[in-house]
């Protein structure tokens, strides 16, 4: 079994609030519900253009992809502080 942890509670959090804004945005953008194969089918192919809606899928994913990792990097960032901060104080 996994051990809950509040850094995984909180990216799961995240994920969510990421989610559930990105197709409130493409919902009231467009008026279509989103989708993963529907937006997977804007995707461009060989006789596509790229749309507002396609390109803006792809800068929110990129986006999206970003903001995860500085989340990440900073939750592990702030536990490496905290473990050294421990450390420090059984030592001295």
């Amino acid at each position: 079994m996994v051990p809950i942890t509040m850094e995984g509670v909180l990216l799961a959090l995240a994920g969510g609030v990421l989610i559930g804004l990105s197709a409130s945005a493409l919902l009231l953008a467009n008026g279509r519900i989103a989708g993963v194969s529907g937006l997977a089918g804007w995707c461009p192919g060989p006789a596509t253009t790229l749309s507002p809606t396609l390109l803006t899928f792809l800068v929110a994913m990129a986006a999206g992809l970003w903001a995860g990792e500085r989340v990440h990097r900073t939750i592990g960032e702030a536990q490496a502080a905290a473990a050294r901060a421990d450390e420090a104080d059984t030592d001295g």
